[in-house]
This record gives C-alpha cells, structure tokens and sequence, in this order.
C-alpha cells in the first residue's frame, strides 16, 4: 500500500481541503467549530443534525435539485435506527445548503428529513 500524507489548504476561516498525496480522488472538506455561524447551530440542533453528518454530506453527497440560483446543495441519506421526537426512523436525508466566493465555501444552513425509502443517487464528489 502507498504511503500517503495529509496536506491541508485553507480556503476559508477553517473550511480546508485535504488531499492523501499521490491520490487525487481522496479530497475532502473539513467543517471546524469556527465554520457554524449562530443560524447555522441552531438549525443543526433544531433538526438534528451533527457537524460529522454535515461532513460527511458534504464530502459524499450528490447535488440537491432544490437549491436556490446562486447557492448550491449537498443530500445524502443516513442509516439512523434511531429515534427523532419520540418516534422511530430507520432513515435520516440531511441536505447542506452552501455558497461558494471564490475558493471560499459558506455553509448556510443545515435541513433533515427523518423517515425510509429516501432516493439515493451517485455520489457527486467534485
């Protein structure tokens, strides 16, 4: 197996992309605490929705079609077998809404879905 390294590039406050050297498939971003504007956090608690889930939509999750012109968006669908306000849900879709400035990424907010049968589609890593 190759030796890899990480190398990280800011592009905004803490927003960065991490490449494995030698591996240009592996980017992915990386949300920090410094990232979540006080909308954001509240929308993330409101709907339960964590900040490695927002990672993880982020970095494997396919265009949202409802995204506003000018602001784009990431879905993608978590086994939960979990409860969410009492009820149990085998699924969550979390969708991140996000703005891009030049090389900067915005996260906007944060909206969850809890239930099965969820469409998935392919992975859209850019």
């Amino acid at each position: 197996m190759p030796e890899t390294r990480e190398i990280v590039i800011n592009t905004g406050p803490v927003i960065a992309l991490v490449a494995a050297l030698g591996d240009p498939s592996m980017p992915r971003t990386l949300i920090g605490d410094e990232d979540l504007h006080p909308h954001l956090r509240a929308r993330m608690a409101q709907r339960g929705v964590t900040l490695a889930e927002m990672q993880e939509v982020m970095n494997h999750g396919w265009r949202a079609s409802d995204s506003a012109p000018g602001t784009f968006g990431k879905v993608w669908v978590f086994t939960y077998q979990a409860e969410w306000e009492g009820r149990f849900y085998p699924e969550k879709e979390a969708t991140v809404y996000y703005k891009m400035i030049g090389a900067e990424t915005i996260l906007l907010t944060v909206r969850a879905r809890y239930g099965e049968g969820f469409p998935r589609e392919a992975s859209d890593e850019d």
